[in-house]
């Protein structure tokens, strides 16, 4: 039987709500969200666990005013936090990004690459 397990979530999308959850009730070291929807304020306020950000620019289901707003709290509650914003690309570009279009590939890669590593930060 394996002890010490440190589990991470991300979600993409419709996966951020729940994600947010399993931060607010410690059951995660760490979360990730990948171009996150039907998340609000209150989210943020209960957050207890590490969490990274990857956003579009502009996103139509967390526009830059929740994402300042998110920002605004996390750092009020002292939390632990990581943003990434990819300028250029769409909502669902970490799992729908074009492979052939330099930006869209690179923004995707980007974002796998900085999940991973920072659940490795978290879990090593």
């Amino acid at each position: 039987m394996r002890k010490n397990i440190k589990h991470t979530w991300s979600g993409y999308c419709f996966g951020a709500p729940f994600v947010m959850d399993l931060c607010a009730a410690g059951s995660v070291v760490a979360g990730a969200l990948a171009h996150p929807a039907f998340i609000d304020e209150s989210h943020f306020e209960k957050l207890e666990g590490p969490l990274l950000l990857s956003c579009p620019e502009d996103d139509f289901t967390f526009p830059h005013a929740a994402r300042r707003r998110a920002e605004d709290i996390m750092v009020s509650r002292k939390c632990t936090y990581y943003f990434q914003v990819f300028s250029g690309v769409k909502h669902g570009f970490a799992v729908r990004g074009d492979p052939d279009i330099e930006t869209e590939r690179w923004a995707k890669e980007e974002s796998a690459r900085g999940i991973k590593e920072w659940f490795d930060r978290f879990t090593a």
